[in-house]
């Protein structure tokens, strides 16, 4: 398996595919598994990377309970350096949007561009607080079957091979209290 060298540790990564180089950047929780249907069909024209942040799928949390964007931008450094890119294209989905925009603005010379998708620049509505606030409960509490299940429906609509697969990555080898503590980022 893949892994690249980033501050306290080793994070794991994937690509494939070959032309312009394409970072995803998933929100917590959902690590590399989240962009399975994009790279089978982007590797045709881009060189698709993806990796899973601290504490999230098949990258140990290295004792962390508290990720703030500032170090999962430098995360996403450490894998453009490893990979040798000068200059990236991030697309980030939802919480994976922070961390995107943050490396525009602190490194804009190796930004080629961002995409973001549902992202949010800060929780402003009832309904996003509230499923926040439910999901580092049921995280605090070990409830991984629950909250695996949830994430993956949540995210694809629909039990089916993509909403299996992000479940098996979620659960049993993400750890939760590394969800929580994304989401209680001093900085977020």
């Amino acid at each position: 398996m893949p892994f690249f060298q980033s501050g306290e540790g080793a994070l794991y990564y994937e690509e494939t595919g070959t032309g312009p180089s394409l970072l995803f950047i998933p929100p917590p929780a959902l690590g590399t598994e989240s962009f399975r249907q994009q790279k089978e069909v982007l590797s045709e024209r881009f060189r698709v990377v993806s990796f899973d942040p601290i504490g999230t799928g098949r990258s140990p949390d290295h004792g962390r309970r508290e990720y703030t964007i500032e170090e999962w931008t430098n995360d996403i450094l450490s894998l453009a350096d490893h990979l040798d890119l000068e200059k990236v294209l991030l697309c980030g989905y939802s919480l994976g949007g922070s961390p995107c925009q943050e490396f525009a603005l602190s490194y804009p010379e190796r930004i080629k561009g961002i995409i973001l998708l549902c992202s949010f620049p800060e929780v402003s509505t009832v309904f996003l607080s509230a499923k926040i606030r439910i999901g580092e409960w049921l995280a605090l509490k070990d409830f991984r079957t629950v909250m695996g299940e949830g994430i993956a429906i949540s995210h694809t609509k629909r039990k089916d091979k993509l909403g299996s697969g992000l479940f098996r990555s979620l659960v049993p080898i993400t750890k939760p209290a590394g969800w929580v503590g994304y989401y209680q980022s001093p900085h977020f």
